[in-house]
């Protein structure tokens, strides 16, 4: 499967690959000369910001679900 980012033409295989893209697209740094790696862009923080949440509830979830009794399952 492939993931494009939607702010540049980076294309990535896993999804964890794009995430830690997209977080050097919410980034702002200073210009010291040279050309920044990736450049920053407002939505890729709002973004970003997004897929935490999703990452965190996914994780609550199976915390929640995972640690049941074997009575119960």
């Amino acid at each position: 499967m492939i993931f494009p980012c939607d702010w540049c033409s980076h294309v990535s295989n896993r999804q964890d690959n794009l995430e830690a893209h997209i977080k050097l697209h919410t980034l702002m740094r200073p210009k010291s000369g040279g050309k920044p790696r990736v450049n920053f862009y407002p939505g890729a923080v709002l973004q970003y910001q997004e897929i935490i949440r999703h990452n965190e509830s996914r994780r609550r979830r199976k915390v929640k679900f995972g640690n049941r009794p074997a009575s119960c399952a």
